[in-house]
């Protein structure tokens, strides 16, 4: 039995398919628990491979967070952020890097900590 470039490396390592998006309308506000949805359907028909990741990122080094799901895949992910300014949020399969999906929540209010000019 010979393998194929494709069975060890398909093109779909990488890619962006697990679509996350804000439940909630409106202004997301600091220090309000915030819902965001998570569909896997992009990922079929293998579907994601447990462990996964979550990243939270924010303007400064105190609003980073992390939490790996080990048992199952979330449907719904809450996060509370405790300041104002752009978030990153990121879940990816943990260790197997072939699908991820990420999500931009522009939060209102302070930030912890001037940024840092660049």
């Amino acid at each position: 039995m010979s393998t194929s470039l494709d069975e060890i490396c398909p093109r779909c390592i990488g890619e962006d398919r697990l679509v996350l998006q804000l439940q909630t309308m409106g202004v997301v506000r600091a220090f309000t628990q915030t819902a965001i949805s998570v569909d896997y359907s992009a990922t079929a028909p293998e579907g994601v491979v447990l462990p996964l990741e979550l990243l939270i990122q924010g303007p400064s080094p105190q609003s980073y967070a992390r939490r790996v799901f080990m048992r199952s895949r979330p449907t719904t992910l809450i996060f509370t952020p405790r300041e104002g300014g752009s978030h990153l949020i990121t879940l990816r399969e943990f260790a197997h890097n072939k699908w991820w999906g990420r999500l931009v929540v522009d939060v209102e209010g302070q930030q912890l900590q001037e940024p840092r000019p660049i």
